[in-house]
């Protein structure tokens, strides 16, 4: 009777240890995700005036936004996804360019991809190619996501994210500061992190 006794103990201890393995492990994946969700790209540092170099055309007394995206970034769609629920709060009110960085080594059709079908549905976006990221590094852009905008006189007011993480929908402090912009002018440049993959690498991870 003992040994039966202290088999059974010993089996609901393994079973015991299993299950607190196993909490163990995923609170811990948990709280990695969510950190890993909110550590911001590098910033852009974008010129203050428009390059004249750029293939974009350039404001012309409307403002104009930039928005560079890695194709296979799994946080492009929430950047996407944002800058049209950006462009329906101030339609009209700004001219937006969403550029597909391809880096050196991919073909067209690797950037044209389902996300790139759906860009070009939106209304309101003009949808660009970025070959070999040429733009993005005339910009200075290195995160996917990474938007800038312009004023009518060609100055820039503001540079950085319109998610509040990575991956992630919903009011941001890049949306209020693009949507505040548009309807006062503020000294200097507004900066908030973005939340996204290197723009330049031809596979990008989350």
């Amino acid at each position: 009777m003992g040994g039966n006794r202290e088999g059974m103990d010993l089996a609901k201890l393994g079973r015991l240890s299993f299950f607190a393995l196993w909490a163990v492990a995923v609170v811990s994946g948990t709280l990695i995700m969510m950190r890993h969700s909110e550590v911001n790209g590098v910033p852009a540092q974008a010129p203050l005036r428009w390059p004249q170099e750029s293939v974009v055309p350039g404001p012309a007394g409307q403002p104009v936004m930039l928005m560079f995206v890695h194709p296979k970034c799994p946080c492009s769609s929430a950047s996407l996804g944002e800058l049209e629920r950006l462009l329906a709060q101030a339609p009209g009110r700004f001219d937006t360019c969403l550029l597909f960085v391809r880096p050196k080594g991919t073909g067209v059709e690797w950037a044209k991809d389902e996300l790139w079908q759906k860009a070009a549905l939106i209304p309101g976006i003009t949808v660009k190619l970025d070959d070999d990221g040429r733009e993005a590094e005339l910009f200075h852009a290195a995160t996917s996501g990474q938007t800038l905008l312009y004023d009518g006189g060609a100055k820039l007011v503001f540079e950085g994210g319109i998610t509040a993480a990575r991956g992630h929908a919903g009011d941001s402090a890049g949306q209020q500061a693009v949507l505040t912009l548009l309807e006062k002018k503020l000294a200097g440049v507004i900066e908030t992190p973005v939340f996204g993959c290197a723009l330049c690498e031809p596979e990008s991870a989350p």
